[in-house]
This record gives structure tokens, C-alpha cells and sequence, in this order.
């Protein structure tokens, strides 16, 4: 049960840190490009843009204090526990 939790927590925070990097990615491809663009080219910058994302959480929060140091990630015990 415990790993089943952290593993939804470590699905949510790289969701978090993959939504960030696909903002992005789609505003620099709205500046630089009018052209169409196709499936393929969708699928491959999402699946980078979740590869990039969840190389940022592994890296942020697999170091030393850094899930339990942050507590915009850190998920406390309630008080009745």
C-alpha cells in the first residue's frame, strides 16, 4: 500500500514538472512556427517533454532532503496518525 502511494505521488509531481515543460515547449513553437505539424511530431514532443520531465523530478527530488526538504511536494502525516 505505502508503494502504491508513492508511487501516485511520484506520478503527480512528474505531471506537475511535465506540464511546465510542455508550456514550453508549445509557446516557443507559437512564436517560431506557422507551419502544421503532424501526429507523429506531436507524439515525439510529448513523449520528450515527459522524458525531460521526469528526468527534473528524479533528479530534484532523488537527492538528499530533496522530497522530504521540499514541502511543496512533501505530503505530511495527519495529526491523527
Amino acid at each position: 500500500m505505502r508503494l502504491l502511494k508513492l508511487f501516485c505521488v511520484s506520478i503527480a509531481i512528474c505531471a506537475v514538472f511535465t506540464s511546465a515543460n510542455l508550456a514550453q515547449v508549445t509557446s516557443k513553437n507559437k512564436k517560431t512556427s506557422s507551419a502544421k505539424i503532424s501526429d507523429t511530431e506531436i507524439s515525439g514532443g510529448l513523449k520528450e517533454a515527459l522524458f525531460k520531465g521526469v528526468k527534473s523530478a528524479v533528479s530534484n527530488l532523488g537527492r538528499e532532503n530533496g522530497f522530504l526538504g521540499d514541502t511543496r511536494v512533501k505530503i505530511s502525516l495527519p495529526n491523527t496518525l
